[in-house]
């Protein structure tokens, strides 16, 4: 669903107090597809990415990280992750048995620049009137049931480029739901997400529909984290408080792991997702250049007097933008038996997994060269690589 149709669902659907869940209600699903508003909003599934290993096999799979579904791709999955994949490609998807109050989940875009929530009760038309020209915006806007997009010195109005009466673009609200992890399990740390890649999606039932398949299913919450996630760590999905469905009943989990068919319609404590915890994978290193093994490594890298090592990891790593972070203490770097200690590293702008190690002068020809990655090394919570990652590659230069 694109940004803009989903617009409409913040107001039309999902506000309002839920026009379309009412439109569907009864006490018991007719099916287990049907969306259940009776009682409080429940999560049916948490779907996340999670990485497998299977012998010498190591493969990346979409993965139960709660809940049941009957068709679910993977055979087997207890609903439950432990490996959690930490890159910035992690998307979680949280799939609900009925609509929430979009206004609490997202905000429309004005034309400062901000993001303002709608008022529950809004509707198009209120949108619309403070979507009009400027020389008549406030006396219109302010003509409205329920104005948005205003300021300290009145109507700011709402981005409406194209001029269709409605708000250009949402974005979701920060805090609304959030990811806390940390090592030890004590939710330490509030990781970050892209608010732009974060939304409600209030459409879908647990039909898996034949375009988009499990990706598709809702109504659902995706939740995208700005730089991955915490390694080594237990993360727990957390609902603000103001995150209600029509009856303004906050979002619950139960603890309950029966059959699917038992699942759907149990009942659990409003506001209590303590059952929605998740662990991540460690810190690793996930290649270089040159690569383990290589033989016949030049000296210098092209068009440079230097060499420069290029060294991936599976995340983002701690870097100079704490400067109290040198990440070239992360390396020990051995030409031959004698350590080279002028190294300098950097990690790349646009990736903050991937560190760029310069040796000056580049290497000496015919010599053996080994690069160990260190316990010291961190990723960008500050979590340390585990001693079972110290990770050593070698290389010969060219003779």
């Amino acid at each position: 669903m694109s940004r803009l149709s989903r617009l409409g669902t913040l107001i039309t659907v999902a506000g309002i107090g839920g026009i379309a869940a009412i439109a569907t209600g009864c006490t018991a699903p007719d099916s287990a597809t049907d969306l259940m508003p009776e009682g409080p909003p429940k999560v049916l599934q948490v779907m996340m990415t999670e990485r497998i290993t299977d012998g010498t096999t190591v493969r990346n799979v979409s993965s139960l990280a709660y809940g049941k579904h009957p068709d679910f791709p993977t055979a087997g999955d207890d609903g439950r992750v432990t490996n959690a994949t930490v890159g910035s490609t992690q998307k979680l998807r949280v799939i609900m048995d009925e609509l929430l109050i979009g206004n609490y989940l997202e905000q429309i875009s004005c034309r400062d620049g901000s993001y303002q929530s709608v008022p529950e009760g809004t509707t198009p038309d209120d949108v619309a009137r403070c979507s009009v020209a400027q020389d008549v915006l406030a006396q219109t806007c302010l003509a409205a049931e329920h104005p948005v997009c205003l300021g300290p010195d009145g109507p700011i109005g709402v981005l409406d480029d194209n001029e269709d009466g409605a708000a250009d673009d949402t974005r979701f609200i920060d805090g609304a739901v959030k990811l806390m992890c940390s090592p030890d399990g004590g939710g330490s740390i509030n990781v970050p997400l892209n608010l732009d890649n974060t939304y409600w999606q209030p459409s879908g039932n647990q039909q898996v529909p034949a375009t988009g398949g499990f990706a598709a299913v809702g109504p659902a919450i995706v939740i995208a984290p700005q730089n991955g996630l915490p390694t080594s760590s237990q993360c727990q999905i957390v609902f603000d408080p103001s995150v209600v469905d029509k009856d303004h009943i906050r979002p619950c989990a139960s603890s309950d792991d029966g059959t699917y068919e038992e699942y759907l319609p149990r009942d659990c404590d409003p506001g209590n997702t303590d059952i929605l915890v998740f662990g991540t994978e460690e810190l690793r290193f996930a290649g270089s250049n040159p690569p383990d093994m290589a033989p016949n490594v030049a000296l210098t890298s092209a068009g440079s007097s230097d060499f420069r090592i290029l060294v991936q990891f599976n995340t983002a790593v701690e870097h100079a933008a704490d400067l109290s972070v040198d990440v070239a203490s992360f390396f020990t770097l051995l030409e031959g038996t004698t350590e080279r200690t002028d190294l300098t590293a950097a990690v790349a702008a646009n990736n903050f997994a991937n560190v760029t190690i310069t040796v000056p002068g580049g290497f000496t020809a015919g010599t053996d060269y080994s690069l160990t990655i260190e316990e010291g090394a961190a990723d960008l919570f500050g979590v340390p690589l585990p001693a079972s990652g110290v990770t050593t590659i070698t290389w010969t230069t060219v003779p």
